[in-house]
């Protein structure tokens, strides 16, 4: 099998991975609940033909810093798009760690988080989803 769907079937003449476009991702998202008890704000910053990502976590009273990490894999729009629309990034905080899956949707920011506790503590793991729009200037 070469291929499932016919927009994952390439012409014979593309040969090689283009490097992905970005540019949307770029800066700073707000999440659009005032009251979210989860990621509060993220920061895109390119770096050497990269993108770091940095997350600020809240419990609804204080912000957390949970650094920032390079993007495991930017997802274009097509398999011959050069549009990033996607991305998958980890971040391992000790107590848990998270796998979070981002896309762009009509002007806003979608991100999926995957936490996995590894405390010992017994708390169950979790799936999150939260909106964010892009901070102007």
């Amino acid at each position: 099998m070469e291929y499932v769907r016919e927009l994952d079937n390439l012409e014979p003449s593309h040969s090689g991975t283009p490097p992905l476009d970005a540019t949307s991702f770029q800066g700073a998202w707000l999440n659009t609940n005032p009251e979210c008890q989860g990621i509060a704000k993220v920061l895109f910053t390119p770096e050497e033909g990269t993108i770091r990502l940095r997350v600020v976590g809240t419990d609804g009273t204080d912000f957390y810093d949970w650094g920032d990490t390079t993007l495991d894999t930017l997802y274009a729009l097509s398999n011959q798009s050069t549009t990033g629309a996607a991305f998958t990034a980890s971040f391992d905080l000790g107590f848990k760690k998270v796998h979070l899956e981002g896309n762009l949707n009509l002007g806003l920011f979608v991100i999926a988080g995957f936490h996995e506790f590894q405390d010992g503590s017994g708390r169950s793991n979790y799936f999150s989803r939260e909106f964010f729009i892009k901070l102007e200037g």
